[in-house]
């Protein structure tokens, strides 16, 4: 599988991603978007996520989206609960750098991701959680 789309590459998570991702985290739009319950994130509760990430559960895949044209950390996808059994996951996708919003990337993201979990991971169901109010991902899905 190649982890790249015409504008996008998708990476293993390194550590010096942990400020964006921290960033993002904190972010009150990305949070009222994205969580049930917003709360703030320590540069050591990311650092700590970030090396659970890394350490990849079976059940579990974590990527960094770059920008193809300069490298540039823009989002993450996590594939979770990952259950080869009933082949079946969940997952979530943030583009957290504001400034690549409404371009489509997120979509393009999508359709690795699905390709990505269908293709390589031989799944045969990717399921997301939408806020209700999150209307570029309930439009996305």
């Amino acid at each position: 599988m190649q982890n790249t789309t015409k504008r996008l590459l998708m990476r293993a998570h390194s550590p010096s991603n942990t400020d964006a991702l921290r960033k993002w985290s904190n972010d009150p739009e990305i949070q009222d978007l994205t969580c049930d319950t917003p709360s703030h994130v320590s540069h050591s509760d990311m650092t700590s996520r970030m090396g659970r990430w890394l350490a990849g559960p079976d059940d579990a895949e974590h990527w960094a989206i770059h920008l193809r044209s300069s490298a540039q950390l823009i989002g993450f996808i996590q594939i979770v609960f990952i259950d080869s059994v009933h082949r079946r996951c969940k997952f979530g996708l943030v583009i957290g750098d504001r400034r690549e919003w409404g371009k489509g990337l997120g979509r393009e993201a999508l359709a690795w991701l699905c390709r990505h979990c269908f293709d390589d991971l031989k799944l045969n169901r990717v399921s997301a959680e939408v806020l209700c109010h999150n209307k570029r991902s309930f439009n996305l899905l």
